[in-house]
């Protein structure tokens, strides 16, 4: 194995969108979850390919339902949500990444969305990989194969010496399909046991 490629939220830090983030958003603009998730069904994957900002998507669901808030008001409660739940890093994680990369080179892939990922690369979120990779600057996101294809394209890394490690099943397969090795997370107690069992230098 020459490369390992990490999934950001859910792993270095907690994933809240769908479970805190989202609800709140559909409070606050005055719908329920379900016609918020409905409004934004073909709106999310465009949020994430960066060629829609999350402000403009909830512009959109705002104009839809005839709410009376400002698409800046909705925008700014998605950030302070974001920043409360989901930007404490997890200290073992950290620390098993820089032994990673004495001996692999470490990057990460994430989905994201445009103004959090603005934010995530300011508050130096990132900054633990050689190598960052986001959705929004690729203009395509997981689990399409192309973008795992382009990672390695980028690392010079043939599929069979490529590691994905990621919480999301859907995003693993994808992986599989390019022909990438995948630990599906679910712990970091199981992670490590993972690693082991792929002979991984810790």
């Amino acid at each position: 194995m020459q490369l390992i490629i990490f999934d950001v939220g859910g792993i270095l830090v907690p994933d809240a969108t769908e479970s805190i983030i989202y609800p709140a958003l559909a409070q606050l603009i005055g719908i329920s979850l379900e016609q918020f998730n409905e409004a934004t069904k073909e709106l999310k994957p465009r949020v994430t390919e960066g060629t829609l900002t999350l402000r403009e998507m909830y512009a959109q669901v705002i104009a839809r339902f005839h709410s009376h808030i400002l698409a800046e008001k909705v925008l700014e409660k998605h950030k302070q949500l974001y920043i409360q739940h989901a930007t404490k890093r997890d200290a073992e994680i950290i620390a098993l990444i820089e032994k990673l990369k004495i001996n692999y080179e470490v990057v990460c892939l994430t989905n994201a969305e445009p103004e959090i990922a603005a934010y995530n690369i300011e508050d130096g979120l990132y900054s633990y990989f050689e190598k960052v990779f986001l959705s929004t600057e690729l203009h395509m996101k997981k689990p399409d194969i192309h973008i795992y294809k382009k990672v390695l394209e980028a690392c010079n890394c043939p599929a069979e010496e490529a590691l994905l490690i990621d919480d999301k099943e859907e995003y693993a397969d994808g992986a599989i399909e390019a022909g990438l090795n995948v630990i599906l997370f679910h712990n970091t107690k199981q992670l490590i046991k993972d690693l082991q069992t792929l002979d991984i230098q810790m």
